[in-house]
């Protein structure tokens, strides 16, 4: 029974050591050195919730006796009924130790390496330096900027080709009239070349006719001569034939 009694006391005593807030800012130190911000850390905290949603408390002790500052973090969320988007930083000036705590609620937008982030980047440096006004003011900022993940990324619309230029009534019968042209130019040139070859092969033609001509001219003088011993003259084929086998041909 005396045992139980000495851990009953125990456990009282300890949750004695266990402070009430006193709203967002408790600073229980024996200097109150967060007395001198006046209304820059309610006013800072104001807007981290009203930006981020995200509801900090600050507790200021001189050393968090028998516990751990881990702990003593824990056991101050409990006894308080801190939950929801509420973060929680502690920091013991004596013992030079300092925690965040952060409900379940915010366990994927404040990791345990985003809040280690904020306790060693910002608020750190200026409590060794003094500065524990800073120090909040900076926490504060830190948990605004860890809170904002970056937005989803969309896919729009896939790009659409850009139209063609339109044509106006005018540009497209100058277009119709330059195509129209080329392709009746092509159609005279292709029956010039035509009848040019025509015209050659007439020619050669009438060479070739009169060559004939030329040789049974000789041929028959040759047999008069053998005959009568007189030479017959013959002209060439009449110009007439010619001419009309080279129509014949050109056509």
């Amino acid at each position: 029974m005396l045992t139980l009694a000495l851990l009953a006391a125990a456990t009282a005593a300890r949750a004695n050591d266990i402070p009430r807030l006193a709203g967002p800012v408790t600073d229980l130190t024996a200097a109150r050195v967060l007395a001198p911000a006046g209304g820059r850390i309610p006013t800072r905290i104001d807007q981290l919730l009203r930006n981020d949603d995200i509801q900090l408390f600050v507790l200021f002790v001189d050393t968090t006796g028998s516990y751990t500052v881990t702990g003593f973090a824990d056991e101050t969320a409990r006894l308080n009924s801190l939950g929801g988007n509420d973060v929680l930083l502690v920091v013991a000036l004596t013992d030079r130790t300092d925690a965040l705590w952060r409900s379940d609620y915010y366990l994927d937008r404040l990791t345990d390496a985003e809040l280690q982030g904020v306790l060693t980047q910002q608020v750190e440096p200026h409590l060794r330096a003094g500065d524990d006004i800073g120090a909040v003011i900076s926490c504060a900022d830190g948990l605004a900027a860890a809170g904002r993940k970056p937005a989803d990324v969309t896919i729009g619309p896939a790009p659409t080709a850009a139209p063609l230029p339109a044509i106006d009534g005018t540009a497209a019968a100058l277009v119709l009239v330059g195509v129209g042209g080329s392709l009746l130019w092509g159609v005279i040139i292709a029956r010039r070349r035509e009848g040019d070859a025509a015209v050659a092969l007439a020619r050669k033609d009438a060479q070739r006719s009169q060559e004939a001509n030329a040789l049974l001219i000789r041929a028959g003088s040759a047999i008069h001569e053998g005959a009568t011993g007189a030479p017959v003259r013959c002209g060439p084929a009449p110009r007439g034939v010619q001419l009309a086998r080279a129509r014949t041909a050109v056509l």
